[in-house]
C-alpha cells in the first residue's frame, strides 16, 4: 500500500522495471541474511513497497502522462466494457482501441461517456466510432460534493465526454464471453421471476440485496437507508456473502454423515465463486468471496490460524491484482471494518455475559457494530460529512431482517416452476420487506437520526484513526495510555468545534453548476435559488443536499428566473436581481455578478464567472465554489 501511495503522490515512472529488479535482489539478499532478522525484515517491508509502486506504475501506464491534461476533440475507436444508468444519456464505460485524430496516450485507455441513445440502445461489447471532446475528470469542488476524481480513479478512469446521437456510429458487436452471457440471463431470468410476485418497491428492494443494482429503488428509499446508516444491505458486500456462507454450511452439516467437512466448505466456497458470477464480479463482491475462500481454506487444514493474516492476505493479492482497489472507498470501509471485529469485538463482548440468550444475541449484535464502527468512524465523517446517531438500532435490525429476507428470496428462487409455493413464499418475502422498510423509516423519523456538519480533512482523519487504535490497544504502559487519552480528547474536541462552527456558519455559496444554483443560510434556514425547469430544480436538490451535510438548515427551493427577491433580517439584507445572462446580488451593500458569458461591468463589483468562462477576471466557478461570509 505505501508503494501505491509513493507513486501516486510522486507521480514517479522511473519505479518500472528497476522497481522489479531491484525487488528481486533485495527478496533474495533478505533470505541470505536469516541471522540478522531485524535487517531482513527491513529488506522485506522495503520489497513489499517497491513491489507496490512496480504494479502501480505498471496500472499507470508506465508513464506519468496516462491521462490528458486539457480538453481535446477526439475521433476514436472503443469498446463499450460497461453500462449504467439506462436515462437519456446513458453513462458507458469504453475502452479507446485507436485514436485516429487527438491525443495518442488515450489508446488502451478507459473513459466513461455519457452517450444520447435516441438513435437506438447501445449494448455491452458494442465498438463504436465517436467524435467528441473529451475532458480529464475534475471535481467541481462543490461543499459536501461528491469525489468524482477519487471514485473513477478507484475503477482506472480518468477522462471523460458527452457523446450526441450524431457523433458517433456503431461499427460491429464483439459478443460477450460464455460465462458473462450466461450471468447476464440467469441475473435477468432472476428478476422476471421475482417481478412476477413482488411490487415496484419490494422489487427494487430485493435487486439490490441480490445484486447491489440499485436502479430500480426510488430516491427516497434510498435517502431513508442512508440516514439510518444501512446503506450497506443495499450494496452486496460481506454481509450478505457472510450469510450465504452460514446458510450453506448449515445446510451441509444436516448431511454431515454423508459429506465431509472438507468437502461441504469447498462446495460452499464453489457456490459463493458462482455467485460472485451472476453479480458480474464487483469489488465488494470480489473481496468478500475471495475474504471468505481464504477463511474456508484455512478451516479445512484443521489447524490454528490469524485472523488478521487472513484479512491481509486477501488486502495483498487483491491490490497486486489491481492496485486501484485502494482508492476505491468500499474497499477502505470493508477492511477497517473487519480489521476493527477483529480487534475490539472479543475484547468488548467479554465485559458481559447475559444469562438470558435474546439479551446477549443483543448484546453481541451490539458490540459487532460498535468495533465495526470504530475503525470506520474516521473515514465515514471523512467522505459524508455525516453520522447515523442509531447505527446500533439500525444493525440489529438488519442482523434479525437480512438473514430472513436472503434465506427467503434464495427459497423463492430455488422452486421457480412450483408457481403456487412461489406465491406463498413470496407473501412471506413481502411481509419481511414490509417490516425492513418500516423499521427503516421509523429510524430515520427518530429526533436526531442523522448528525451533520461535519467536514474533516483527510490528514486529520488518519490522525483521528490511529489515535483509536492505539488508545483501545494500549492497556500496560499508564504514559502510553495518558498520552493516547490526551490526544483523543483534543481530536473530539477539535471535532466538537468544527461542527459546531459549521451548524452555526451564515454564509451564501454560488455552486460551479452548469446552471445557476445558491443558497443563503440565514438562522436555520436554508434558502436555495435556482433557474430553470423540474429538471434543473432536480439537480439544485441534490447540490443543496450535499451542501446540508456540512451546514445543516430547513431547505426552501426558489426559482428565480426573471425575479427580483430581497432576504432581510436584523443582520444582512441580500438582494437578487435575475436577468437572462447576469445574476446582480447585493449582500450587504456589496455588489456581486455572476456572468454567463464575458462582458464589461460599468458599476465596480465582484465578478463571478459561470463554469464555461474560463478567462476575465475575477472569481471562475470552474475551479470551485465560491463562498461569502454573513454577519
Amino acid at each position: 500500500m505505501i508503494g501505491i501511495v509513493i507513486v501516486e503522490i510522486s507521480e514517479m515512472s522511473v519505479f518500472n522495471e528497476s522497481c522489479m529488479g531491484v525487488f528481486i535482489f533485495l527478496l533474495s539478499f533478505s533470505l541470505l541474511i536469516k541471522i540478522l532478522w531485524k535487517w531482513a525484515l527491513y529488506f522485506i517491508i522495503l520489497c513489499f513497497i517497491l513491489l507496490g509502486s512496480y504494479r502501480q506504475n505498471q496500472v499507470n501506464g508506465n508513464s506519468s502522462s496516462y491521462f490528458i491534461k486539457e480538453s481535446a476533440e477526439v475521433l476514436f475507436v472503443a469498446k463499450v466494457i460497461d453500462l449504467g444508468n439506462k436515462k437519456q444519456w446513458r453513462k458507458s464505460v469504453v475502452e479507446i482501441q485507436k485514436v485516429i485524430n487527438g491525443p495518442k496516450e488515450l489508446r488502451n485507455k478507459k473513459s466513461v461517456l455519457f452517450v444520447n441513445k435516441r438513435n437506438g440502445a447501445i449494448k455491452k461489447g458494442d465498438i463504436l466510432l465517436i467524435k467528441t471532446e473529451i475532458k480529464p475528470i475534475k471535481n467541481k469542488n462543490n461543499p459536501g460534493g461528491f469525489n468524482a476524481e477519487l471514485y473513477w480513479k478507484s475503477k482506472g478512469v480518468y477522462s471523460m465526454g458527452f457523446v450526441s446521437a450524431e457523433s458517433f456510429l456503431w461499427i460491429d458487436n464483439q459478443k460477450p464471453n460464455i460465462l458473462y452471457s450466461a450471468s447476464s440471463k440467469v441475473k435477468s431470468s432472476i428478476k422476471n421471476h421475482l417481478s412476477k410476485y413482488l411490487k415496484k418497491e419490494y422489487l427494487g428492494v430485493s435487486i439490490a440485496v441480490l445484486f447491489g443494482d440499485k436502479s430500480i429503488i426510488s430516491e427516497e428509499t434510498t435517502n431513508s437507508f442512508s440516514n439510518a446508516g444501512a446503506m450497506h444491505l443495499l450494496a452486496v458486500s460481506g454481509l450478505h456473502i457472510g450469510i450465504i456462507y452460514m446458510m450453506l454450511i448449515n445446510f451441509f452439516s444436516i448431511f454431515s454423515k454423508y459429506i465431509s467437512r472438507n468437502k461441504a466448505l469447498a462446495i460452499s466456497v464453489l457456490v459463493l465463486w458462482a455467485y460472485a458470477l451472476i453479480t458480474g464480479f464487483s469489488p465488494s463482491v470480489t473481496r468478500a468471496v475471495f475474504m471468505f475462500s481464504m477463511l474456508g481454506i484455512a478451516k479445512s487444514t484443521s489447524k490454528p490460524y490469524n485472523s488478521f493474516n487472513v484479512l491481509f492476505l486477501t488486502a495483498f493479492v487483491l491490490l497486486l491484482i489491481n492496485p486501484l482497489y485502494l482508492f476505491d472507498i468500499g474497499f477502505q470501509l470493508s477492511y477497517l471494518a473487519m480489521l476493527g471485529i477483529y480487534l475490539f469485538y472479543k475484547p468488548f463482548v467479554s465485559l458481559f455475559n447475559f444469562k438470558n440468550s435474546f439479551l446477549n444475541w443483543i448484546w453481541k449484535g451490539s458490540i459487532l457494530g460498535v468495533s465495526a464502527q470504530l475503525m470506520t468512524l474516521p473515514l465515514t465523517l471523512y467522505y459524508f460529512n455525516s453520522f447515523p446517531n442509531y447505527f446500533i438500532l439500525t444493525n440489529l435490525g438488519i442482523m434479525l431482517l437480512s438473514g430472513a429476507l436472503l434465506s427467503l428470496l434464495m427459497i423463492l428462487l430455488s422452486i421457480k416452476y412450483w408457481p403456487l409455493l412461489s406465491r406463498a413464499i413470496s407473501v412471506l418475502v413481502a411481509g419481511v420487506l414490509f417490516v425492513l422498510l418500516y423499521y427503516i423509516k421509523w429510524i430515520e423519523k427518530l429526533p436526531g437520526s442523522v448528525a451533520t456538519g461535519y467536514y474533516l480533512s483527510f490528514s486529520v482523519a488518519m490522525f483521528f484513526l490511529c489515535s483509536i487504535v492505539l488508545l483501545l490497544k494500549t492497556r500496560a504502559n499508564k504514559r502510553n495510555i495518558f498520552y493516547f487519552s490526551f490526544i483523543y480528547i483534543c481530536i473530539l474536541g477539535y471535532l466538537v468545534y468544527n461542527r459546531h462552527e459549521n451548524i452555526n456558519k451564515q454564509e451564501v455559496c454560488i455552486f460551479n453548476n452548469s446552471n445557476f444554483v445558491m443558497t443563503v443560510r440565514v438562522g436555520n434556514d436554508l434558502l436555495c435559488f435556482y433557474e430553470g425547469d423540474k429538471t434543473k430544480l432536480k439537480k439544485a436538490k441534490f447540490l443543496a443536499r450535499s451542501y446540508a451535510k456540512i451546514h445543516p438548515g430547513k431547505l426552501t427551493y426558489i426559482n428565480v428566473a426573471n425575479k427580483k427577491i430581497e432576504i432581510i433580517n436584523d443582520k444582512n439584507k441580500i438582494r437578487i436581481i435575475s436577468k437572462k445572462m447576469i445574476k446582480e446580488i447585493l449582500i450587504n451593500n456589496k455588489m456581486y455578478k455572476v456572468l454567463s458569458r464575458p462582458q464589461k461591468t460599468k458599476t465596480p463589483c465582484t465578478v463571478i464567472y459561470m463554469p464555461w468562462i474560463k478567462e476575465g477576471n475575477g472569481h471562475h466557478l470552474n475551479k470551485k465554489a465560491i463562498s461569502i461570509d454573513l454577519q
